[in-house]
């Protein structure tokens, strides 16, 4: 079994990730089992923990002399 990361879409359009991870053979029993029955609606998405690494990005500027 593999723990899946389940992020759920907002009405905005952003994604949120759910706090717990489930463990389940694939994406779709993961989100299977977190909505266990419940009338849930909506966008969801299982990514395997493993895959699951989020970047942090900065923006560096540097200062370059040209000559021509």
């Amino acid at each position: 079994m593999t723990d899946y990361v389940i992020l759920f879409q907002q009405d905005n359009g952003g994604w949120m990730e759910l706090e717990k991870r489930i463990p389940a053979r694939s994406g779709t029993s993961a989100i299977r089992a977190l909505l266990d029955g419940a009338e849930a609606r909506g966008q969801y998405v299982a990514i395997p923990a493993r895959s699951f690494r989020p970047v942090t990005v900065k923006l560096e500027t540097k200062t370059q002399l040209r000559f021509s």
